[in-house]
């Protein structure tokens, strides 16, 4: 069965004032609904803000890398927020793509217990291995 894309927008906003807003939005997944991962990213001069909605899992996790990684040139003043709350199910490689995450410096917002202690287990890896070196 392959990838059925859903949706796929780009949708630049320019707001008032110097605020500028640009939203990204990648809806891919099987037939259904309970099967996807959607990416909306916004950003402003401050931050880069990235809502994952869906499944971080095997075949969704290949959008969401590039997208992450074609991102990476943002101003080193802006921070990079991932916001957790809806993702519904994480499996190895999707720990792998938060790992990557993790790495880059970017803060989480999550509030399941299970991403939440994923997330803390997955960054005192981090310190741990520079901790050893």
């Amino acid at each position: 069965m392959g990838v059925d894309v859903l949706s796929c927008i780009l949708d630049w906003e320019i707001g008032h004032g110097d605020f500028t807003r640009r939203r990204l939005h990648r809806r891919i997944g099987f037939q259904g609904t309970s099967n996807m991962l959607r990416i909306t990213v916004t950003e402003n001069e401050s931050e880069q803000r990235w809502v994952i909605q869906g499944r971080l899992t095997g075949s969704f996790l290949e959008e969401l890398t590039a997208s992450w990684c074609a991102n990476r040139d943002r101003s080193p003043t802006q921070s990079r927020t991932v916001d957790l709350n809806e993702v519904t199910c994480i499996d190895k490689d999707g720990e792998q793509v938060l790992l990557m995450m993790i790495r880059d410096g970017a803060k989480f917002v999550a509030s399941g217990l299970y991403t939440k202690h994923l997330l803390e287990s997955l960054s005192g890896n981090i310190a741990g291995s520079s901790n050893r070196h």
